[in-house]
């Protein structure tokens, strides 16, 4: 080739690039403010984005990088979820536990910055992880990971060094769900047991010293009692208790000494009621939001119980509040909420409506121009973020959610 030849040939590129840049921030305009519940009744969250891989929170690259990639054929990687399913958010970090990665992928929003938590061990041998299932940060951005293989609560700094462990198999049967006070005193873990075995309660621990102390609850159907109990959240306003009694179809709340008060839920299609609910989450208000895998979605209740309002529909295909396999959900401390898919390999997240779309921690990063992937990561097993080409599941699902939202929408 030519000097000439190879001028003309970068003029082209370059050219070329622009037009690829150009195009990106209109498709992701489209669906930053769609409302839920929809017209007419009144918006009380918008659906603000998604998140698919490291390359839905780092910047996009230079343009001489886009000439560079095209002159030389490299391709630009995203490293995608495997199956997502406990969630956590501090500051604008997302933490999302992926057990086939046997890591946490954390999405540092703020900072445009991603990285995996518990890939490596420390110079003692500990620290990495092998199916991290529930996930908790304290206030001071300390991030608690239940191990669900080695059946131990572990425990790291917000960017990722170990701190410590505890917990053993002779105390965590089946563990899941995980909870941790503000002030990281108390850690609560679920140990869901299994229809063969009687340790369906709460394991509650000493955060700092690790001590096992009095556990909540006993296999059963009473109050207080739990079957195949799921998750656990803390109210960030009184240290209330909440948890998603999954055999029992209901959600139970307890006092901060572990004092059952009330109940609500029931097994059913109707509104307030659960099919199949997986994890929970509480916002700064105190309201509890719950996920119901057959429903689709994420219903919200006061602290009470009162049902105000249901987010999401179950769906062959992927959208904003679609969902085929719903599971984790987080809240911040603006209001947002962070649900995952594990289906979709996605995290919905959502605005309230009072919050202005640049406010809180991550309100103004949402216009910032993100990087495009070429190719995906051989070891993520998913598709690109925002692509569209992904597979249906396996059998039929409803295209609507049993729960109306007109009909649930007001809180009234």
């Amino acid at each position: 080739m030519t000097k000439r030849h190879l001028s003309i040939f970068i003029v082209i590129a370059i050219a070329l690039s622009g037009c690829a840049t150009g195009s990106a921030p209109v498709a992701k305009k489209a669906t930053t403010q769609q409302p839920f519940p929809g017209p007419p009744d009144e918006p009380r969250y918008y659906f603000e984005r998604s998140i698919r891989s490291n390359l839905d929170v780092l910047p996009d690259e230079d343009p001489s990088n886009n000439l560079m990639r095209s002159l030389t054929g490299a391709k630009r990687v995203a490293k995608g979820f495997v199956k997502p399913y406990a969630i956590a958010v501090h500051q604008g970090k997302v933490y999302v536990g992926d057990a086939p990665r046997r890591a946490v992928m954390v999405f540092d929003i703020p900072k445009q910055d991603f990285f995996m938590l518990g890939t490596e061990e420390d110079e003692n041998g500990q620290g990495k992880l092998q199916r991290p299932m529930g996930l908790d940060i304290d206030k001071a951005g300390n991030v608690y990971v239940l191990d669900a293989a080695q059946k131990q609560v572990m425990v790291y700094t917000g960017d990722g060094k170990f701190q410590r462990a505890f917990g053993n198999p002779s105390m965590l049967y089946r563990p899941a769900g995980l909870a941790v006070t503000s002030d990281g005193a108390r850690v609560y873990a679920v140990d869901i047991g299994g229809t063969s075995s009687d340790e369906h309660k709460i394991v509650v621990f000493n955060g700092i010293t690790g001590e096992r102390l009095p556990d909540i609850g006993k296999r059963g159907s009473k109050p207080g009692e739990f079957n195949l109990p799921r998750d656990v959240v803390i109210s960030p306003l009184d240290d209330s208790i909440y948890v998603v009694d999954s055999g029992n179809f209901r959600v139970q709340k307890f006092d901060k000494e572990g004092i059952f008060i009330k109940a609500w839920g029931g097994i059913g299609d109707n509104p307030g009621q659960f099919s199949r609910p997986k994890e929970a989450a509480i916002d700064p208000k105190g309201n509890v939001a719950v996920v119901d895998t057959l429903f689709g979605n994420f219903q919200l209740f006061d602290s009470d119980g009162k049902l105000m309002m249901a987010v999401g529909n179950r769906s062959s295909t992927n959208g904003p509040g679609l969902y085929a396999l719903p599971a984790g959900i987080a809240a911040d401390d603006d209001g947002r909420f962070y649900i995952v898919d594990q289906y979709f390999t996605k995290v919905d997240v959502f605005r309230p409506a009072e919050l202005p779309e640049d406010g809180g921690w991550i309100g103004k990063f949402n216009k910032i121009k993100m990087a495009k992937p070429e190719a995906v990561s051989a070891d993520s097993a998913v598709s690109p973020p925002n692509s569209d080409a992904i597979d249906k599941p396996n059998g039929e699902l409803p295209p609507t959610n049993p729960l109306i939202p007109k009909e649930v929408s007001t809180g009234n």
